[in-house]
Order: C-alpha cells, then structure tokens, then sequence
C-alpha cells in the first residue's frame, strides 16, 4: 500500500479536526475521547482490565 503525501495527510486530518470542532460547537458538549492528563489515560487503562 502506497504511502499518502504528507500535505494530503495534513489536509485530511485538519479537516476531521475542524469536523469535529464544528460538531461541539452545534452540539453543545465536550470532547472526552481522548484524557488531557497521563494520569487519566492510566487510570482508563486500568478500567478496561477490571
């Protein structure tokens, strides 16, 4: 499989950036896919085992 060309990259993931942004802010809400903290990606980690 042939690699994409680093500006497409670039295009494609601001424009799934700017998607979402624009979802929340229709929306009204947060973004929690992903923790802000390293202690919160751990402790994610830790629920998924239990």
């Amino acid at each position: 499989m042939a690699r994409r060309p680093y500006k497409v990259v670039a295009v494609a993931l601001a424009n799934k950036i700017a998607r979402t942004i624009w979802a929340l802010l229709v929306k009204g809400g947060t973004d929690t896919s992903m923790p802000t903290r390293p202690s919160d990606a751990l402790r994610l980690r830790a629920r998924e085992f239990d």
